[in-house]
């Protein structure tokens, strides 16, 4: 604090679209990667620069320490709602 500098710690929920964390995660079977967000609308990355870029865009005097995003259908790191 003081030094002008402003941090932002990101902690995004289900992220699909624009990443590859699910082919990573399934040892690049595209199949089951695929199935990961089968049933639900996750986060895309596209969705989570546009939360960078506003705690960005905020004045100086304001510093956004956490920015916690998740779908809507997401309540924790292991409950989603899926549908279908």
């Amino acid at each position: 604090y003081g030094s002008g500098v402003r941090v932002t710690n990101v902690a995004p929920g289900f992220v699909g679209e624009g990443t590859e964390f699910a082919a990573v995660r399934n040892k690049g079977d595209m199949a089951k990667a695929a199935a990961t967000y089968d049933g639900f609308d996750e986060l895309r990355a596209s969705d989570i620069a546009c939360q960078l870029l506003w705690a960005l865009r905020q004045p100086e005097r304001i510093n956004v320490d956490l920015l916690h995003v998740m779908p809507s259908n997401q309540g924790g790191a292991t409950r989603i709602k899926r549908v279908g």
